[in-house]
């Protein structure tokens, strides 16, 4: 249903912003995975990073939308006459959604362009709450409603399935681990909270988030997964992943970093066998880098491209940093990123 919101636009500039992620499990968020697994293996685990993405919302021309975001070209159209095909046609969507008229969007994200971080879910989740605040609901109390229109939308513009967990870190920060139940079908995940307060500054020390240089392509890498999973033939490996995904969150939330290391080894081995190109060429390179340091690594999101981040001893990921410095020197727009846990989720300024 449409919501209207033409009669609510603001008369100056307001935000909201939400964080990205690095994750553990992905994909098992897909509904394929989780109704084939069951509620008993299907999950994920993220911790939201205080890069943020902002979106801004104030007053534009009469019938028209215009929308503008880093990385992008900007977008004008007639309201409601926006094409959702369109690099910015998620956020177009979700405008056309509520109604919205004559307003322009600015969007800014502190992360890399298809970073695989989970920007484009991150952006929406930061929309749909700030235009939720217009339309005088409490999106605070009701996050739920705010993760899962953001997704339905976002699936509806893809034209395929799409997960949730950008979405629930989006929303509600913090380290997770992700409970996926298809058989609740109004909110098909259950929330177990692995850490709060100072833990999170023990956990900062001991990470290391970096972008290869090379955006990030999910599309092959998942259909690859979607198309083995559901032919029968890679179910065993996602069992494993599933188990590692859940030994893993155990491990890190009482930083057992031995126990996590060698759950991300054997995960990324998994992963590999799968799909050699989850990591790129430069991906390839700065986890070779950390794995002769003794410290474990994964792709984040779909991988092929973007991210990989690091975890260990806090000593190690200071060696780790140095070496990766020194790889980025051939590595054009590779970059370390200044990431660290962050505990909130979505923050409005209005």
């Amino acid at each position: 249903m449409v919501v209207e919101l033409e009669n609510c636009i603001p008369e100056n500039e307001i935000s909201a912003s939400a964080p990205c992620r690095v994750d553990f499990g992905g994909t098992l968020d897909l509904p394929l995975f989780y109704y084939g697994l069951g509620p008993d293996l299907a999950c994920t685990m993220n911790i939201a990073l205080n890069l943020r993405t902002t979106v801004k919302i104030k007053p534009y021309k009469k019938g028209r939308v215009r929308v503008a975001s880093r990385g992008f070209a900007f977008a004008e159209f007639p309201c409601g006459r926006a094409p959702y095909r369109h690099p910015l046609g998620l956020v177009f969507a979700i405008l056309d959604a509520f109604g919205v008229r004559d307003l322009s969007v600015e969007i800014h994200s502190a992360s890399p362009p298809r970073s695989a971080l989970g920007g484009s879910s991150v952006m929406a989740v930061a929309l749909v709450a700030l235009l939720m605040k217009m339309k005088g609901e409490n999106p605070e109390a009701n996050v739920k409603d705010v993760v899962l229109m953001a997704k339905n939308i976002e699936s509806a513009v893809a034209g395929v399935p799409c997960g949730m967990q950008d979405q629930l870190a989006a929303a509600f920060g913090g380290m997770n681990l992700w409970h996926w139940d298809g058989s609740n079908l109004m909110q098909p995940w259950k929330q177990s909270v692995l850490m709060t307060g100072k833990e999170y500054e023990n956990l900062s020390s001991c990470m290391l988030v970096a972008y290869g240089g090379e955006p990030h392509d999910s599309l092959d890498v998942n259909g690859r997964w979607v198309q083995g999973f559901a032919e029968g033939k890679t179910r065993a490996e996602w069992k494993d992943i599933a188990l590692l995904t859940r030994r893993f969150a155990e491990a890190l939330a009482k930083m057992d970093l031995k126990t996590a290391i060698f759950c991300m080894e054997e995960e990324l081995a998994i992963r590999l066998r799968l799909t050699p190109e989850v990591l790129d060429p430069a991906g390839m390179r700065l986890a070779s880098a950390a794995g002769n340091l003794g410290c474990g690594v994964r792709f984040a999101g779909a991988g092929g491209g973007g991210c990989v981040w690091a975890l260990g001893p806090e000593d190690k990921i200071g060696v780790l940093r140095s070496h990766w410095r020194r790889l980025m020197e051939t590595m054009p727009g590779a970059m370390i990123l200044d990431a660290a846990p962050e505990k909130d989720g979505v923050l409005f300024d209005v």
